[in-house]
């Protein structure tokens, strides 16, 4: 079977995909949906009927040869194949809301034709709107006042880990930095405000070294002692390459956070939408609820040193942990695509 995968060219939604059909079996062609001629690229995540129309017939040969196709990242490029232009089944894997509008100056705000034109090719008994964490689906039911029944699909994170057990050569992480002593804390917005600074403290206050840096990608975080995270999303791939590298995950707990995200300067993606529906975001917490060993969660940063000298004592339990989760998260997902695919 040949599969056409359609993204905005997400580097991770890519590789996962890859992976997992490789795994499956199955051919897969990408297509970046970067319509030509757009003065604000931004553009393509909320794609006109115009513009999807145009890009279909511009690709329309190489999207016919495929068996069966399958959107990523943003549901709203799915209108590429909508109805009679893609008459074969379709699987609109929901990465980061159906609605999902980049913050653009250019950016229309979504018309009913979207939403009508939607559910109208969900009626088909090939087309397929599945979820990659319950929050989409609870925002996609809260926002059209239709079902999403179909499973979730979390990713499996074994698409940008490579094959080799050490990290890349050209990573940019200092060698002067002692991976088995250090933790890991990401150098994205919200580490980088007063949240980044109390855990620096703790992190020190527990005899523990931390490292906050670029690096070269998933595998680059090979070797640390753990790794830190502020979630900035209803679920990211980041966790779950973390999870099959089996590391360490050091979190707020969802008390903390509860707190933490509604403070107007923490940096949430597409916060407004999660905050209108913020119940039931904090009832999943995202990904990042697994009551597991596999995450290190801390209900305050004053508790955070004691938490970690606790925790990292037992590493190895939290480790294996970690890749047993990732291991059973993995066996889940690829049977859940082979069904859809085979259905």
């Amino acid at each position: 079977m040949k599969i056409l995968h359609l993204s905005s060219g997400q580097v991770g939604c890519k590789n996962e995909l890859t992976a997992v059909m490789n795994k499956l079996g199955y051919e897969l062609v990408h297509l970046d949906f970067h319509p030509s001629g757009l003065d604000d690229n931004n553009l393509r995540y909320n794609p006109t009927e115009d513009m999807a129309a145009k890009f279909y017939e511009e690709n329309k040969e190489l999207i016919l040869s495929c068996d069966a196709a399958i959107t990523s990242d943003t549901v709203p490029m799915s209108r590429v194949i909508w109805g009679d232009r893609f008459p074969r089944k379709k699987i609109f894997w929901i990465c980061n809301r159906f609605d999902y509008a980049h913050n653009s100056p250019n950016m229309q705000a979504y018309d009913n034709t979207y939403y009508a034109g939607l559910i109208e090719e969900l009626k088909n008994t090939n087309t397929y709107l599945v979820p990659y964490n319950e929050f989409e689906r609870d925002h996609y039911e809260r926002r059209t006042g239709e079902k999403c029944s179909p499973p979730v699909i979390r990713p499996t994170g074994i698409g940008s880990l490579g094959s080799s057990e050490a990290y890349p050569e050209d990573t940019p992480i200092p060698s002067s930095v002692d991976r088995s002593k250090t933790i890991l804390i990401p150098p994205y917005v919200n580490e980088g405000k007063k949240w980044g600074d109390s855990l620096k403290r703790g992190i020190e206050k527990a005899g523990f070294e931390w490292y906050s840096g670029r690096f070269a990608g998933p595998s680059d975080l090979q070797g640390f002692l753990a790794v830190t995270c502020f979630p900035y999303a209803c679920s990211i791939f980041q966790f779950f390459e973390q999870l099959a590298l089996g590391l360490p995950v050091i979190i707020p707990s969802r008390k903390l956070y509860s707190e933490i995200v509604v403070d107007p300067g923490y940096w949430l993606h597409d916060k407004g939408a999660v905050l209108s529906n913020f119940d039931r975001f904090m009832e999943h917490y995202q990904d990042w609820s697994y009551q597991t060993e596999a995450t290190i969660k801390y209900d305050s940063f004053q508790s955070l040193p004691d938490i970690l000298s606790s925790s990292l004592k037992n590493r190895e339990s939290h480790s294996t942990a970690a890749s047993q989760l990732s291991i059973s998260m993995v066996e889940n997902s690829l049977s859940q695509w082979k069904r859809y695919l085979n259905e």
